[in-house]
């Protein structure tokens, strides 16, 4: 009864602090309707990487409705949101860095807020951006956030994740602890430079990707090609540039992941 009545209340908390009363643009079926995401969660006051609450809200206030947060482990083996420790000289603890303020004012943020966030705003959608390549810390980190959103009676808030994969094997590990509906592969922790290793990649997530995501100074028409010959789609980051945004889309290219765009 208690666990309850606290999820109440902080759901409650939670809806008078964030919503901004804008107009929803949901579309159930199409996770990427906006085709602009959210980089570390986005960029507020010219700062990058916060993951913080401020950040989701100007983002979402401007019309993003697709945010990629980072999520690390704490000392204590909770789930948060921080793109490294490398302002730490040791990991914190969940209590530590959940106390404290990013650039001394912008809130740090944990799984269980997410998951909030998604029973708050049902037209958000998240992508994990993992920062493990680790067989045991895949497992430990989206177990983790599988047994929050049951604790919190939210998984069905779990259907709003899209998950970014880093190397094959990275889908069945997460596979074995939940079945998630939406999948991106991220090139950037395994790219060869090689137009032949780019479509096997493709060719072995046609039919369990949305699509392949690559550092926009990778882009190349060819590329664009592969992944389409698959239906699959191409986002880019991090395009901070409206102007080459543009041409991006020209292209053909599906979506584009930013740290200040929010509309072309």
């Amino acid at each position: 009864m208690k666990v309850k009545l606290c999820l109440i209340i902080s759901i409650v908390i939670y809806s008078i602090i964030y919503n901004p009363q804008v107009k929803s643009v949901y579309n159930e079926t199409n996770p990427f309707f906006n085709n602009i995401i959210g980089h570390g969660m986005f960029g507020i006051d010219g700062i990058t990487y916060t993951n913080s609450k401020e950040a989701f809200i100007e983002g979402y206030k401007k019309g993003l409705r697709v945010f990629e947060i980072d999520l690390e482990l704490t000392s204590d083996e909770k789930l948060v949101l921080s793109h490294d420790w490398d302002n730490y000289v040791f990991i914190p603890s969940s209590k530590e860095f959940l106390n404290e303020k990013i650039k001394n004012k912008y809130t740090t943020l944990s799984i269980e807020d997410i998951l909030l966030l998604l029973k708050i705003y049902p037209d958000v959608w998240f992508i994990t951006d993992s920062k493990y390549i680790e067989k045991e810390l895949i497992i430990k980190e989206f177990k983790y956030l599988v047994n929050s959103a049951q604790k919190l009676n939210l998984v069905k808030e779990l259907e709003r994740f899209i998950i970014q994969l880093y190397y094959q094997d990275m889908y069945s590990i997460i596979e074995s602890v939940y079945h998630f509906n939406y999948y991106l592969y991220t090139m950037y922790m395994n790219w060869e430079y090689n137009s032949n290793h780019f479509e096997e990649i493709c060719k072995w997530g046609k039919d369990k990707l949305l699509g392949i995501v690559l550092y926009k100074d990778w882009y190349n028409i060819n590329l664009l090609k592969i992944v389409n010959k698959y239906n699959l789609d191409l986002y880019l980051h991090t395009v901070n540039d409206v102007f080459e945004a543009k041409k991006y889309f020209k292209d053909g290219v599906k979506g584009i992941y930013s740290d200040f765009i929010t509309d072309l």
